[in-house]
């Protein structure tokens, strides 16, 4: 269960407030992953995002510091108490297991300047064909980047970023690895190849949202797989339209050694000045 609580105290108690879970409990779902939810606060306004492999993408909102929620589903899991130890994924009924696309659980949400909530999530693929054994996903497979906010209402969410063909020959390419699962050529983060998104907002309300993805430029023969960078994007209208990606981590051509560093796990401050103030990891290969 995900429940809510909080201290108007300054942190000296912490009550349980048990508001939100009659909106996500045992009449709606089975049950959701460690870490497959986030919370953002301003004043009185608390929005909590929920998502697993197998379930709703689940938005609650309160305007009353969580005394009472309302529901958002921005994405729809097609099998309701989707249980993978008893059930396969097979959405058409044709005998035959099926590969959806679902949110990869790294979702975040915020609010803006004037209070309205933004969402960014990536996008991954499972599957499950046989009974008992868990579902299984494609780490090599690119879902993207997607957005939504509140004035989008009941409209789908909408891509805004992904892996890029950087050397331009119509495919992303990387490492084959070794087959056997202990790891995968773009990498083994639990997701596809674009995941981790964070967003910030500067004093016009302007949107940033950082991500980490695949880039084929990276060097492989270090760990026989790929390396992952960590992009910024903005939007100046909205969330209408987005810039081209940038990627922090400088090339051997710009004084660096990005081709050969992996740099993920970003998290962006929600307040952008003259800066993006973006903490991140980087490891040389």
């Amino acid at each position: 269960a995900v429940v809510y609580s909080r201290s108007t105290d300054g942190g000296a108690t912490w009550p349980v407030v048990h508001s939100c879970v009659d909106l996500i409990g045992a009449d709606y779902y089975l049950g959701f992953s460690a870490d497959d939810y986030c919370i953002t606060a301003q004043g009185n306004n608390v929005a909590i995002l929920v998502a697993d492999w197998t379930t709703d993408l689940i938005l609650l909102k309160s305007t009353d510091n969580g005394d009472t929620w309302t529901k958002t589903i921005i994405w729809q899991f097609p099998i309701p108490f989707y249980d993978e130890t008893t059930m396969v994924i097979d959405t058409d009924a044709d005998g035959t297991a099926d590969i959806i696309p679902v949110p990869s659980g790294d979702g975040r949400v915020v609010f803006d300047n004037s209070g309205m909530m933004h969402v960014v999530f990536s996008e991954t693929f499972i599957t499950d064909d046989v009974e008992a054994d868990g579902v299984g996903y494609y780490p090599d497979a690119d879902g993207g980047l997607w957005y939504w906010n509140e004035s989008m209402g009941s409209n789908a969410p909408v891509l805004i970023a992904a892996a890029e063909d950087l050397n331009g020959d119509g495919e992303l390419n990387y490492a084959a690895g070794p087959g056997d699962g202990t790891y995968y050529g773009s990498g083994t983060y639990g997701g596809g190849l674009t995941l981790k998104p964070s967003i910030g907002f500067d004093e016009a309300n302007r949107i940033y949202v950082s991500y980490a993805t695949y880039d084929e430029l990276a060097d492989t023969t270090a760990y026989g797989c790929g390396h992952r960078h960590t992009y910024v994007i903005a939007s100046y209208d909205g969330g209408e339209s987005w810039s081209l990606p940038y990627d922090v981590v400088p090339s051997i051509e710009e004084g660096g050694d990005g081709e050969n560093q992996e740099a993920v796990f970003g998290f962006m401050a929600r307040t952008v000045d003259d800066y993006v103030h973006l903490i991140y990891q980087r490891a040389p290969a």
